[in-house]
This record gives structure tokens, sequence and C-alpha cells, in this order.
């Protein structure tokens, strides 16, 4: 479990030892069809200065193999996940996520994965 949250939200990740230069339209098509929170904000956005990508979560959350993945053991991977992301979990594999960066991720998800489970809406939303 851990293992697929440490990769889900990059904590392993290398940092980039310089910006990386790619091609304009890889990046226009790899980004175009994305879903977006209110802010503009997605998975998909890349970095390429400091890290991959902007926000440390996989844009695979999305996909169908995560949705498939059995209830019992993806109920409780979004339930590690949002406590990973609300601060509640305090493993220190963690620990280098910033607040700023855990909080993009909690808001973007909020708003562009579908089917997650009501603890993961806020609090002024669920009265």
């Amino acid at each position: 479990m851990n293992a697929f949250l440490r990769y889900l939200l990059f904590t392993e990740e290398t940092p980039l030892s310089a910006p990386v230069s790619g091609d304009a339209q890889y990046v226009a098509d790899f980004t175009a069809h994305t879903l977006r929170d209110a802010k503009g904000r997605s998975l998909r956005d890349l970095d390429l200065r400091t890290r991959m990508f902007k926000h440390p979560c996989s844009f695979l959350i999305y996909s169908e193999a995560f949705d498939q993945i059995p209830a019992p053991m993806r109920e409780h991977l979004l339930q590690r996940l949002h406590d990973i992301l609300t601060g509640q979990d305090a493993d220190p594999q963690f620990a280098m996520l910033a607040a700023s960066d855990r909080q993009a991720i909690l808001e973007i998800l909020r708003e562009t994965k579908m089917n997650l489970p009501d603890y993961w809406q806020p609090l002024a939303a669920k009265r």
C-alpha cells in the first residue's frame, strides 16, 4: 500500500538538476484534453524546471485501472491519500510533500476525480 502511495505522489522522484525543454506540440497535446479544476490546474501540468509535474500526484489516478482496483483496497487507498493530503497521516514517507502541494492536489482531486467518498468534500460543502 505505501509503495503504491509513494509512486502515486512521486515521493521518490529525483529532482531535475536543470530545466528540461521539450517539443511544444507534445506539451500542448499532452495537456490539451485534461481535467482542470476551477483554478485551471491539472495533474497533467508540467513543471520541467525542478521536477516533472507541477502537482506531484500521478494523473493515472483517473485511469480505468485505478477505478477497477477492488473496492476494499481502493477505499483504503483513498482514505490514506486523503489523510496524507490533509495532514492527518504524518507518515515520514510523505513528509517531503510541501503543504502547498498537498492542498493543491486535494483541491484538484475534489473537483476532477469522480466518485470520491463524501469525506473528501470540504466541511462547508457538506452542509
